[in-house]
């Protein structure tokens, strides 16, 4: 990895104290850039990562709305469908890989 920052590494270091939560934020836009979620939100997080929008203009505009409404609709479902002991699995697994930010 470059020592070179990319826009989205200052808007995040803004946004959070937690390093391990920017860089997961980092990590899923890179990966919605890819296109799994579809054209519409790799175009969003194309432009976030390019620096041509930032995260607090996404969050206000309603141009993706649709989109990161679905798929949180999608995640939700997801999370619903887990056991009791798959969603505390995840949560533990969730909050070790972040790190309790509160402590920090």
């Amino acid at each position: 990895m470059s020592d070179e920052q990319e826009p989205i590494d200052h808007q995040l270091q803004q946004m959070t104290t937690n390093p391990r939560l920017a860089e997961a934020t980092k990590e899923a836009l890179k990966r919605l850039r890819q296109g799994g979620a579809g054209p519409e939100l790799a175009e969003m997080a194309t432009e976030v990562l390019e620096g041509r929008t930032d995260l607090r203009t996404v969050g206000r505009s309603s141009v993706y709305a649709a989109q990161l409404t679905e798929a949180a609709d999608r995640f939700r479902d997801w999370q619903a469908s887990l056991t009791p002991e798959e969603r505390e699995a995840l949560d533990r697994s969730t909050h070790e890989y972040l790190g309790d930010a509160e402590n920090r």
